[in-house]
Protein backbone atom coordinates (compact mmCIF):
# COMPACT_ATOMS: atom_id res chain seq x y z
CA UNK A 1 0.00 0.00 0.00
CA UNK A 2 1.41 3.53 -0.64
CA UNK A 3 0.05 6.69 0.36
CA UNK A 4 -1.45 9.39 -2.32
CA UNK A 5 0.19 12.56 -2.77
CA UNK A 6 -3.44 14.54 -3.22
CA UNK A 7 -5.62 14.70 -0.31
CA UNK A 8 -8.59 15.34 -2.75
CA UNK A 9 -10.88 12.25 -1.87
CA UNK A 10 -12.05 11.59 -5.51
CA UNK A 11 -8.54 11.03 -6.52
CA UNK A 12 -7.97 8.74 -3.05
CA UNK A 13 -11.01 6.57 -4.20
CA UNK A 14 -10.08 6.44 -8.19
CA UNK A 15 -6.56 4.84 -6.56
CA UNK A 16 -8.10 2.68 -4.35
CA UNK A 17 -10.93 0.68 -6.83
CA UNK A 18 -8.09 0.97 -9.16
CA UNK A 19 -5.30 -1.12 -7.32
CA UNK A 20 -7.79 -3.06 -5.57
CA UNK A 21 -9.79 -6.59 -7.32
CA UNK A 22 -13.09 -5.73 -6.12
CA UNK A 23 -14.53 -2.74 -3.47
CA UNK A 24 -17.66 -3.49 -1.24
CA UNK A 25 -18.91 0.19 -0.13
CA UNK A 26 -21.19 -0.51 3.35
CA UNK A 27 -24.25 1.80 4.43
CA UNK A 28 -26.50 1.71 7.22
CA UNK A 29 -28.89 3.26 5.01
CA UNK A 30 -30.70 1.83 1.47
CA UNK A 31 -29.49 4.20 -1.12
CA UNK A 32 -25.92 5.43 -1.58
CA UNK A 33 -25.13 9.17 -1.70
CA UNK A 34 -22.19 11.52 -1.96
CA UNK A 35 -18.59 9.62 -1.66
CA UNK A 36 -20.20 6.61 -1.73
CA UNK A 37 -22.24 7.19 -4.65
CA UNK A 38 -18.97 8.21 -6.63
CA UNK A 39 -16.99 5.22 -5.30
CA UNK A 40 -19.62 3.08 -6.74
CA UNK A 41 -19.38 5.25 -10.26
CA UNK A 42 -15.65 4.87 -10.30
CA UNK A 43 -15.80 1.10 -10.18
CA UNK A 44 -18.10 1.06 -13.09
CA UNK A 45 -15.82 3.61 -15.31
CA UNK A 46 -13.15 0.86 -14.72
CA UNK A 47 -15.12 -1.84 -14.86
CA UNK A 48 -14.26 -3.15 -11.11
CA UNK A 49 -16.42 -5.37 -9.13
CA UNK A 50 -18.40 -3.43 -6.40
CA UNK A 51 -20.99 -4.16 -4.42
CA UNK A 52 -22.98 -2.55 -1.44
CA UNK A 53 -23.74 -3.80 1.37
CA UNK A 54 -26.94 -2.01 3.16
CA UNK A 55 -27.18 -3.38 6.82
CA UNK A 56 -31.23 -1.72 6.28
CA UNK A 57 -31.14 -3.81 2.94
CA UNK A 58 -28.71 -6.87 3.28
CA UNK A 59 -30.22 -9.96 4.88
CA UNK A 60 -26.83 -12.17 5.82
CA UNK A 61 -24.60 -9.17 4.93
CA UNK A 62 -21.19 -11.36 6.10
CA UNK A 63 -22.21 -14.42 3.71
CA UNK A 64 -23.06 -11.84 0.58
CA UNK A 65 -19.58 -10.65 1.44
CA UNK A 66 -17.87 -14.02 1.16
CA UNK A 67 -19.74 -15.01 -2.26
CA UNK A 68 -18.55 -11.37 -3.80
CA UNK A 69 -15.31 -12.30 -2.71
CA UNK A 70 -15.42 -15.49 -4.09
CA UNK A 71 -17.48 -15.00 -7.65
CA UNK A 72 -14.43 -12.35 -8.21
CA UNK A 73 -11.67 -14.17 -6.73
CA UNK A 74 -11.13 -11.39 -4.70
CA UNK A 75 -7.31 -10.81 -2.87
CA UNK A 76 -7.22 -7.25 -2.38
CA UNK A 77 -10.66 -5.82 -0.96
CA UNK A 78 -11.18 -2.00 -1.17
CA UNK A 79 -13.54 -0.82 2.24
CA UNK A 80 -15.50 1.85 1.72
CA UNK A 81 -18.63 3.28 3.02
CA UNK A 82 -20.33 6.46 4.47
CA UNK A 83 -18.65 8.83 6.90
CA UNK A 84 -19.37 8.22 10.39
CA UNK A 85 -20.55 11.48 10.72
CA UNK A 86 -23.18 10.71 8.62
CA UNK A 87 -24.22 7.40 9.68
CA UNK A 88 -22.45 6.89 13.28
CA UNK A 89 -22.91 3.32 13.29
CA UNK A 90 -21.51 1.97 10.09
CA UNK A 91 -18.42 1.42 11.80
CA UNK A 92 -19.05 -1.09 13.87
CA UNK A 93 -21.69 -2.63 11.12
CA UNK A 94 -18.17 -3.01 8.93
CA UNK A 95 -15.83 -4.23 11.41
CA UNK A 96 -18.85 -7.20 12.47
CA UNK A 97 -19.56 -7.92 8.54
CA UNK A 98 -15.55 -7.97 8.13
CA UNK A 99 -14.55 -10.05 11.25
CA UNK A 100 -17.58 -12.49 10.44
CA UNK A 101 -16.76 -12.55 7.28
CA UNK A 102 -13.24 -13.38 6.70
CA UNK A 103 -13.37 -15.76 9.82
CA UNK A 104 -15.42 -17.93 8.09
CA UNK A 105 -13.80 -17.90 5.26
CA UNK A 106 -10.72 -18.90 6.54
CA UNK A 107 -12.18 -21.37 8.82
CA UNK A 108 -13.42 -22.90 5.54
CA UNK A 109 -10.49 -22.51 3.57
CA UNK A 110 -8.71 -24.47 6.37
CA UNK A 111 -11.30 -27.17 6.11
CA UNK A 112 -10.88 -27.44 2.42
CA UNK A 113 -6.73 -27.80 2.78
CA UNK A 114 -7.29 -30.67 4.98
CA UNK A 115 -9.49 -32.50 3.32
CA UNK A 116 -7.57 -32.15 0.34
CA UNK A 117 -4.40 -33.37 2.29
CA UNK A 118 -6.50 -35.85 3.14
CA UNK A 119 -7.10 -37.15 0.27
CA UNK A 120 -3.88 -37.46 -1.18
CA UNK A 121 -2.37 -38.87 1.79
CA UNK A 122 -4.81 -41.99 0.94
CA UNK A 123 -3.82 -42.37 -2.59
Amino acid sequence: MQETVSTEYVVRTERNVSESDGTVIFTIGKELSGGSKDTATIAIRLKKPWMHISKADSIDPPEELRLFIKAHQIKVLNVAGTRASKEPLVGNFVKATLRAALTEQQAKASTESKTAFRRRKRA
